[in-house]
């Protein structure tokens, strides 16, 4: 797969859950690549898997039983209060606009580990950590927090605590427009492995009293 994207001129690498999974001998079908290729040169390489395009230039895919997500290299910068994205070839901003170090750790096609910061050391400890600092990660994208709190349950990972605007969390999770978000991760959350920890985490991190009602129902 890299190969073929590399043999047209272009970077490409993986990156994320597949990466994450590597290290800690998970098996996962689930890998995501990122490129500095446009997406219309990966719909015309991978065109016979009858690829689609979605959002922020990613094309996705089945190949046998894995899934494919190839996007574009990217950061993300504010311009007039408004978070925008621009696409690079530099690998480090493409990391820093990522949420978790873990999930933050890119593979070439030799099958080198690429990583910046703690991002290995955290994923070899299975400590989940923001990258940068959790109350812009969060402030950011307030779903953040509650995939951050789906994570610690699944894999039963060494957490701290985090800082977010309790306002703007709240308000997030009232707001019916993004009710499927958090139902989709509380019910994750209560479907993970070490469910039984729940209380303590949601407590330790602050965020029991906003859930609660969820979690009754």
């Amino acid at each position: 797969m890299l190969n073929s994207i590399e043999n047209m001129g272009y970077k490409s690498y993986i990156v994320g859950g597949y990466v994450r999974d590597f290290i800690w001998n998970i098996n996962s079908n689930d890998v995501d690549i990122c490129t500095n290729a446009p997406s219309s040169v990966i719909i015309d390489l991978f065109r016979e898997y009858k690829p689609k395009l979605f959002k922020y230039d990613s094309v996705k895919f089945n190949i046998s039983t894995f899934h494919f997500d190839i996007s574009r290299i990217r950061r993300e910068v504010v311009v007039n209060n408004r978070t925008v994205v621009e696409y690079t070839d530099n690998l480090f901003d493409d990391y820093s606009r990522r949420d978790f170090t873990f999930n933050a750790i890119y593979m070439n096609k030799l099958g080198h580990i690429i990583t910046y910061d703690s991002s290995y050391t955290d994923c070899v400890n299975k400590e989940i950590r923001f990258i940068n600092n959790s109350f812009d990660k969060i402030n950011e994208d307030p779903s953040r927090l509650l995939r951050y709190v789906y994570f610690v349950m699944k894999y039963n990972l060494d957490y701290t605590s985090v800082s977010f605007d309790v306002h703007r969390f709240k308000k997030f999770i009232k707001e019916k427009s993004n009710a499927h978000i958090v139902n989709y991760y509380v019910g994750k959350i209560l479907k993970s492995k070490h469910g039984d920890n729940l209380y303590k985490v949601l407590n330790d991190i602050g965020i029991y009293r906003f859930l609660n009602t969820f979690l009754i129902d």
